[in-house]
């Protein structure tokens, strides 16, 4: 006699969402002063692509969801962003997505303000392109950044990789959150 066997994803244990934990924790990266420039520099070019992709965008499709479709957004300004921000190709590709959230916000802002705009009220957010002022870079583990050996963490500039030393921030000393025996 035959003995049935379950299929193997029966066999993993199950964990809901809810019992998952996010940890984060916090870095203070120990950077020379060109280090700390490679990172400015790779900051700024990010930004000024994101504002050149937000006017292409605008340009290309006022009215519609398209202007928020990153895979559009990514075939129009690939090669540019390459050429003339030299950003590195993890970079270019993630940068039209930045821009095309964005968008998506706004245009569903747009819709939600539906009733506003038939009473003769503009939604400005679409009016012209979104503007990029702070220099902010959101990196994505595996590819824009990877912990080394050692402490070391690897982040992705403009110029290629550059490995700095990790120094772990100290918790606050909280007396009132202190075990009582």
């Amino acid at each position: 006699m035959q003995q049935y066997q379950a299929p193997a994803f029966l066999m993993k244990p199950y964990t809901p969402d809810s019992m998952r934990q996010v940890l984060i924790a916090k870095l203070k990266l120990q950077t020379t002063p060109a280090q700390f420039r490679a990172l400015r520099q790779t900051r700024l070019a990010h930004r000024d692509a994101l504002n050149d992709i937000s006017r292409y965008a605008c340009e290309r499709g006022r009215m519609s969801n398209t202007l928020s479709n990153k895979v559009s957004l990514q075939d129009g300004t690939y090669q540019e962003i390459r050429a003339h921000f030299v950003l590195p190709a993890q970079k270019a590709c993630s940068a039209p997505r930045q821009v095309g959230a964005t968008y998506k916000a706004l245009w569903i802002r747009a819709k939600a303000n539906a009733e506003a705009h038939q009473a003769g009220e503009r939604n400005r957010g679409l009016d012209q392109p979104a503007k990029y002022v702070s220099p902010t870079l959101t990196y994505q583990l595996g590819h824009d950044y990877s912990f080394k050996t050692e402490q070391r963490l690897r982040l992705l500039a403009l110029d290629g990789r550059v490995v700095f030393p990790l120094q772990r921030r100290r918790e606050a000393r909280r007396p009132h959150l202190a075990r009582r025996v």
